[in-house]
């Protein structure tokens, strides 16, 4: 066997290596519960990946010397043996990641974008749809307390009484537009994505939601003044990702049933969220999604560097 050969063995099996160290770095991140928040687990994955590649090509070109020693050194017995080595080896260590692991729960932990809090929204409002509290709010109560019966898994008939009594108040949209713009991010949203419900919008929430949408603008500013060391855990783009998931369900609803534009706000919070490209959340729940609309709504091209849609 040729040293050519014994370097496309090598090849070959730090190609293997690189998907091995992939997979059983993926299956670890699940099952020691690697937080995806910032990218943590996406990182890793990518980091064993790669050293999974560099490795696999040093144990491919050695496997491929020592073959070319023995007895019949041909390519198919040195490429075997390298990937053989690669595959039990990788096996082994998805074992011991597995064994070791945490399986008490499927649920990953420490996830905090928009689109991984879908399933902790949904099963939270299963449970609250269920409390025998509902039917003891008065009808003079806060529109919040009804909006926490409007969540990911309530029933549609449950949405539909809701709906009712939320727009029976004198003067709910008022109390609907300061929840948009309320400290709590959980609370942000549930106000904005009440309004995609809304059969037919009343007209006044096109300008609630235009104002909601330069408070969220405010709002990037402070988190881009922020240094790491003020907020190490990124927890400010992840309060951002909150509610800008819901700004855009209540933009994209009123821009369909009211002719609301939302475009200059889209434009600045669009033009915000490129200024922390350290910041996954950012890019990836603010940024990669406010990019697409740009150009949907308004054939705004992508800059380089914007994540393309998924």
């Amino acid at each position: 066997m040729t040293w050519l050969q014994s370097i496309i063995i090598g090849a070959l099996t730090g190609s293997l290596g690189l998907l091995c160290g992939g997979l059983v770095m993926a299956g670890c991140a699940r099952w020691h519960n690697v937080s995806h928040f910032e990218g943590k687990a996406d990182f890793a994955i990518v980091g064993v990946a790669l050293l999974g590649g560099v490795v696999a090509f040093i144990v491919g070109l050695v496997t491929a010397r020592v073959v070319a020693t023995g007895v019949s050194p041909t390519f198919v017995k040195g490429l075997g043996a390298a990937a053989g080595i690669v595959v039990g080896y990788s096996t082994l260590a998805a074992g011991l990641g597995w064994l070791t692991g945490d399986h008490s729960s499927g649920i990953e932990a420490g996830t905090v974008t928009a689109d991984e809090t879908t399933f902790e929204h949904s099963e939270a409002a299963k449970i609250t749809a269920e409390q025998p509290g509902f039917d003891a709010i008065p009808a003079e109560a806060p529109i919040e307390a009804w909006l926490e019966y409007t969540k990911y898994g309530a029933t549609e008939e449950r949405q539909a009484v809701v709906l009712q009594r939320i727009t029976a108040k004198t003067g709910w949209v008022v109390e609907l537009t300061e929840l948009m713009i309320t400290s709590d991010p959980r609370l942000s949203e549930t106000a904005l994505r009440f309004v995609q419900q809304l059969p037919q919008p009343p007209p006044e929430l096109v300008s609630a939601v235009s104002a909601a949408g330069r408070h969220l603008a405010g709002q990037m500013r402070k988190v881009n003044a922020a240094t790491v060391e003020q907020d190490p855990g990124y927890e400010g783009a992840a309060d951002l990702s909150i509610r800008f998931s819901g700004w855009m369900a209540a933009a994209r609803a009123l821009r369909e049933k009211c002719g609301g534009d939302f475009i200059p706000e889209l434009y600045e919070i669009l033009k915000l969220s490129r200024v922390r490209d350290d910041s996954y959340v950012m890019r990836n729940d603010i940024r990669r999604v406010a990019s697409y609309y740009a150009k949907e709504w308004a054939g705004l091209d992508p800059l380089p560097g914007d994540p393309p849609p998924k």
